[in-house]
């Protein structure tokens, strides 16, 4: 994870700052905050990351789930898969407003790459 303390946060920006890890309330600062305040922006594109790796993710273990479905012994695995998958998306999106908010600018893990491929 890559962090760098580059930012004051500003009073005005904190709500865009935490609407930017919550789901699809991501797309508000993306659309809304003005170009100049390139922080906000940097947060919202994480945010629409995490947001299309969380749909994929949930899609394939929904594809996974109606395969397995059949097999009543791999109902515990696919549980478990389930309970990984919200509890990590919820801790992804917790990390990323706490550090927002402290000014730090931090990549997710694996996806944090993309970040450079949408538009800021």
């Amino acid at each position: 994870m890559t962090q760098e303390t580059s930012y004051k946060v500003k009073d005005e920006d904190k709500a865009m700052l935490v609407l930017s890890y919550l789901g699809i309330l991501c797309l508000i600062p993306y659309f809304t905050v003005k170009k100049e305040n390139e922080y906000v922006r940097w947060h919202a594109r994480q945010g629409i990351i995490l947001l299309i790796a969380e749909v994929v993710l949930w899609v394939a273990l929904m594809i996974l789930s109606a395969i397995i479905a059949f097999v009543p012994f791999l109902f515990f695995f696919m549980s478990l898969l389930w309970f990984v998958y919200i509890v990590g998306f919820l801790a992804l999106s917790i990390y990323g407003i706490v550090q927002s908010l402290k000014g730090l600018k931090w990549k997710i893990p694996f996806l944090g790459d993309f970040i450079e491929k949408i538009p800021a």
